[in-house]
């Protein structure tokens, strides 16, 4: 289920970025859920705190639940870089588009975890 999911989000990101290649500023993202859903919507609320409107977060959390891809719409670069500085989310991948063209991405924040007094990446 897991490769049909992941072919599925292939086919949709490449769908949206050849539909949107005419849009000025959006953020594609893609996250890999569990079967917790409470524990998802939990992390993804918290990561996504920066789009404000809860129908909004609500909408794009519904998204990457049901289709592992939600796309959201930005109205210039600093309102894009205010969306990124606040998603630290594990399984959660963020891909920033200007007129239709990949500028940046970011991988999900690592897991860390305290050992001897410092922290370290896994």
């Amino acid at each position: 289920a897991a490769v049909r999911m992941t072919m599925e989000a292939l086919r949709l990101r490449r769908l949206l970025e050849e539909t949107l290649a005419s849009r000025p500023w959006w953020v594609l993202l893609e996250f890999r859920r569990t079967d917790d859903e409470v524990a998802d919507w939990s992390l993804l609320s918290h990561s996504l705190r920066e789009l404000e409107d809860a129908h909004r977060i609500a909408r794009v959390i519904s998204d990457l639940r049901d289709h592992a891809l939600a796309v959201v719409f930005c109205d210039s670069e600093e309102e894009v870089r205010r969306l990124l500085g606040g998603i630290r989310a594990r399984r959660l991948w963020v891909w920033v588009y200007v007129a239709g063209k990949p500028v940046g991405w970011s991988p999900p924040e690592p897991k860390t975890r305290r050992r001897g007094g410092r922290t370290c990446r896994t």
